[in-house]
């Protein structure tokens, strides 16, 4: 997804995804918000956490993330950090 990092730290994602279906409208969006860590459970600030072909975010300070308008179905989320 991400081209251009320099190292990548290993990363996990606490994910949390809430849809919505406005109506008259045949596309479907919905919100994914998450926590970033690293391997020793402590919080990555700075980390870029994106969906391919849609948003992408930059985790806060407590590893905190949030995805506006993520088109409904199977999505790939990726993270990184230089």
């Amino acid at each position: 997804m991400r081209t251009g990092l320099k190292s990548i730290i290993p990363v996990i994602l606490l994910v949390v995804f809430a849809g919505r279906v406005q109506a008259g409208s045949h596309l479907a969006q919905g919100n994914i918000s998450g926590y970033v860590f690293n391997y020793y459970g402590l919080a990555v600030s700075g980390a870029v956490v994106g969906v391919e072909n849609g948003p992408a975010a930059i985790s806060a300070a407590d590893g905190y993330y949030f995805l506006a308008g993520v088109s409904l179905g199977e999505q790939n989320v990726g993270c990184g950090k230089t």
